[in-house]
């Protein structure tokens, strides 16, 4: 952890941000490596990092979702169609429903209504074309050359219940640590069973419906293929899935967690560092004091400000981290 917050502050990460990030990395990367990789170091800062890209998808995603609903407040992503429909076109007209639109369009309505920057939409467009079309993309040469169908942009609105892919990132979090406590419940297609080396999103989407702790309301399967989708190739590899799902998606939740903690600790109860922050929690013997006001609410700290969604991962994660600090 030195190491890489030492080459973070010289890359001009404020030093305390780079303290959180350097420790963030090393508990993620410290735990189950893709089938193959053990005791590379490389290996174990990609698995690492794996988390935090799919964490930025579902970041991408989300600001999308709601870019689209500031600039067409009214109509949503059906005003948002007919602003890529070609002009002329209405929507419900000849051949807007049931057609498709292409890549390149998608890219221009980034840019431009959107107003993103152009790495971001690059980076957006990938996201989101691998949610429209799931497993396209791997039979494709040229992102260029894909098309999307009018239907499948309409869906990412999410009907009655608006899709949530910061609530697809907990389901996801949730999902690896109850595998971990119950391995005989893991699914077909994470177990490495037959020569196939990825995941079709029909085998994971059958999946999906059993994993978590009830229906995926707000949180379908495409969205989660899309997130797990993190070298864009259209589909998703098993072993690096399972070892995502089992172990780098949760531990990154623990790491956003206890950083949060950390940060309110040192904002409630004042010092220069994580430790004199801790130490006024724990009495001579090292033992959490009970009855301090914090100590009761330190589980809910990470809950301010917050969607539902997200404060839910959090608590969860507050609550693993303060347990194995505090107990």
């Amino acid at each position: 952890p030195a190491r890489i917050a030492t080459c973070l502050a010289a890359a001009g990460v404020e030093d305390d941000v780079a303290g959180r990030v350097s420790m963030a990395l090393a508990h993620c990367a410290a735990g189950l490596l893709p089938a193959g990789t053990a005791g590379d170091p490389e290996a174990a800062f990609r698995h690492a990092l794996s988390a935090f890209v799919v964490a930025h998808r579902a970041h991408l995603l989300s600001k999308f979702l709601q870019g689209v609903e500031q600039r067409f407040p009214r109509g949503g992503l059906s005003e948002a169609l007919q602003a890529l429909l070609p002009q002329g076109q209405a929507l419900g007209g000849a051949g807007a429903e049931g057609g498709s639109l292409a890549a390149e369009t998608l890219r221009r309505f980034l840019q431009d209504t959107l107003e993103m920057p152009k790495a971001d939409a690059e980076f957006t467009l990938e996201v989101l074309l691998s949610a429209l079309c799931p497993g396209a993309l791997a039979t494709l040469e040229d992102v260029d050359d894909m098309a999307f169908a009018v239907e499948d942009f309409l869906a990412l609105g999410g009907g009655r219940t608006p899709l949530d892919p910061e609530l697809v990132l907990g389901r996801l979090s949730r999902c690896g640590r109850g595998l971990m406590q119950c391995p005989a419940k893991l699914p077909r297609c994470l177990r490495g069973e037959g020569d196939d080396e990825d995941i079709q999103f029909q085998a994971f989407s059958a999946a999906w419906a059993s994993l978590g702790e009830g229906p995926a309301t707000g949180a379908p399967a495409f969205l989660a293929y899309a997130l797990l989708d993190i070298r864009g190739r259209g589909c998703i590899s098993r072993d690096e899935t399972k070892a995502l799902i089992l172990d780098a998606l949760p531990r990154r939740a623990e790491a956003a967690a206890l950083g949060e903690v950390q940060v309110c600790l040192l904002r409630r109860l004042g010092g220069g560092s994580w430790e004199e922050a801790h130490s006024k929690l724990v009495d001579a013997q090292g033992a959490l004091i009970t009855d301090h006001p914090l100590a009761k609410d330190v589980v809910r700290i990470s809950s301010n400000d917050q969607g539902q969604a997200a404060a839910r991962e959090r608590a969860v994660g507050s609550s693993i981290l303060v347990a194995r600090i505090f107990l």
